[in-house]
């Protein structure tokens, strides 16, 4: 009877999306996450919709991720659908908040944004890592656990009750 969703970065704007419609799901962490979809400047726009792709290289992993402009067209279509400021106050569920101090994909500004736009404060848990980037020191692929991401999954723990 205790669902929960959990999302990084472009995921955690998904679990927002997600979270209002499902009254089943209790608790939502949001990690590293994006205030915005529309991210991009217009001249990366212009290349994106010419080429029908981009391609972004992973800093924490070297790995190639490809975004086809159908991606592009839907943000720019929905814009005020997907407003996430607007969106993470209609979270009507505990909330949870993890940011990397020293995130370089993300600004520190954006998960600030969403916690201020959160009106039920007595449901918002916010932390910082202090040491963690966008990708919390984890490898690709996955080898072992580290200090920062083992800090990262205590703070999700603790939040959704696993451990007291």
């Amino acid at each position: 009877g205790r669902i929960f969703i959990a999302g990084h970065s472009r995921g955690a704007a998904i679990a927002m999306l997600v979270a209002p419609i499902f009254e089943q799901i209790k608790k939502v962490s949001l990690i590293s996450p994006i205030s915005s979809f529309d991210r991009y400047s217009d001249r990366q726009k212009e290349i994106w919709k010419r080429q029908g792709y981009v391609e972004f290289k992973m800093s924490h992993s070297g790995q190639k991720l490809r975004i086809n402009s159908t991606y592009l067209e839907d943000i720019e279509a929905n814009i005020a659908k997907y407003s996430l400021p607007k969106i993470v106050n209609t979270i009507e569920k505990e909330l949870q908040i993890i940011h990397g101090r020293q995130d370089l994909t993300v600004s520190i500004k954006e998960p600030y944004e969403l916690a201020y736009n959160f009106e039920n404060k007595e449901l918002l848990r916010f932390d910082i890592i202090e040491k963690a980037g966008h990708g919390f020191a984890a490898s690709h692929p996955f080898k072992a656990t580290n200090a920062i991401l083992n800090e990262l999954i205590e703070k999700l723990i603790i939040f959704l009750e696993l451990k007291q």
